[in-house]
């Protein structure tokens, strides 16, 4: 079943649609013209759509960000760092109408990490992550680098993140000139906060950032020049938490023991205490994100000023 075609057929523009197999996920039903008699027609012939109000708003804030900051050319391609998590399950969903659109060529690949032997994601997630790119029309590149996280950082003694990070930047660096990362709203957040406490100032994560070249001798590479985009920034994962549940794509829950929602690292710290904070002035999530994230531009802005 050809769905674009069936979509250009019925008068629907597939490029403000996600297409997932046989089903259709509205992005902007207004631009693509998915009206209710073509919504009919569509079912009619054996196309499922999806209309999610929370898909919507996310995909309005995802291509702001894509619209506003130029972030991708006409028939570029780009590497996406995956992971098969909600974010990047949400970010890889967002990008593919822009094939259509933009002409754009996606790469998703999935670096393995390992923990004194044992793999993050192995062969369940790696199967998970590849059945989540065939749904949306494309192939997983899975990468399993010869080090292994743990042991590399307690020989260096430096934080497992620090080395995984290095290590999937690598790798990925490797395979394309600009990097796609599913970065969050809340993750921009956590990082300046982090930042902060730490005393270096407001690092807060770009939509674009241009990356110099360094030497790392604990992966021993010289990293080149680099662009990163992140047209996730401005989605917050009180809404990524649904997306992926609401369009029927899985997502493969890595079993990290620094990851967030563990709590053992700043990181997670920060995002424990941030959301406690939320709670006790009572204030909406997704608002309170926002309010710290426009107060944290305004500051660096006003720093450059």
């Amino acid at each position: 079943m050809d769905v674009e075609e069936i979509l250009r057929d019925v008068g629907v523009d597939p490029r403000y649609v996600a297409i997932l197999d046989d089903t259709v996920v509205a992005l902007n039903p207004r631009r693509a013209g998915l009206t209710v008699s073509r919504r009919e027609e569509l079912r009619r012939e054996g196309i499922k759509v999806v209309r999610s109000k929370v898909v919507e708003r996310a995909s309005s804030r995802f291509h702001q960000v894509v619209t506003d900051y130029d972030l991708f050319e006409p028939r570029e391609e780009v590497v996406v760092g995956f992971s098969g998590g909600k974010d990047s399950v949400t970010c890889l969903l967002m990008l593919e109408p822009l094939t259509r659109r933009l002409g754009l060529r996606i790469r998703p690949v999935l670096v393995e990490t390992r923990l004194h032997g044992d793999p993050i994601w192995g062969r369940e997630g790696r199967e998970v992550c590849e059945e989540i790119c065939r749904s949306l029309g494309f192939q997983l590149e899975y990468v399993e680098p010869r080090e292994d996280v743990g042991e590399l950082a307690e020989e260096h003694g430096e934080s497992p993140c620090l080395i995984c990070s290095l290590i999937r930047r690598r790798e990925l660096r490797e395979r394309g000139d600009k990097l796609v990362l599913a970065h969050t709203l809340d993750d921009a957040i956590v990082t300046a906060m982090a930042s902060a406490i730490k005393g270096e100032g407001l690092n807060i994560l770009r939509p674009v950032e241009e990356l110099g070249g360094m030497r790392s001798e604990y992966v021993d590479y010289d990293f080149p020049e680099t662009t990163i985009v992140r047209p996730m920034i401005r989605v917050p994962e009180v809404w990524t938490r649904l997306i992926p549940g609401e369009v029927g794509l899985p997502i493969f829950e890595s079993d990290c023991p620094y990851s967030k929602p563990y709590g053992t690292t700043l990181r997670g710290k920060v995002a424990h205490g941030l959301e406690w904070l939320r709670l006790e002035v009572g204030a909406d999530s997704v608002e309170f994100l926002d309010r710290l994230y426009r107060s944290f531009m305004k500051t660096l802005e006003a720093t450059r000023g």
